[in-house]
């Protein structure tokens, strides 16, 4: 379950993120099809990363404590990336910059 949120949250930031860029590009001119291309984007990346299954057995590998300290490292590195990105997202309104 901590790894499917997991790929959700990046899934969703990377979405975001891809959406932006277009917006920034002038290519969504409208509310609805930036909900549109949103979602549609968000859960095809996660649908993607949920099957790749190499990243979904490492992430769990390092949840579970069977890399040792580099999987720890790693875990925390992917909470950072979200931090910076959520914090870039509150105060820049732009989650790359």
């Amino acid at each position: 379950m901590m790894i499917e949120l997991i790929l959700y949250a990046f899934s969703l930031l990377g979405s975001f993120s891809i959406i932006q860029a277009a917006a920034k590009a002038d290519f969504l001119g409208g509310a609805f099809s930036r909900v549109f291309a949103g979602s549609s984007l968000s859960l095809a990346t996660t649908t993607w990363l949920q099957g790749y299954s190499n990243v979904a057995s490492f992430t769990s590998a390092c949840i579970n404590g069977y890399v040792g300290i580099g999987g720890y490292v790693f875990i925390f590195g992917l909470f950072a990336i979200a931090a910076v990105w959520a914090e870039n997202l509150y105060t820049h309104n732009t989650l790359i910059r």
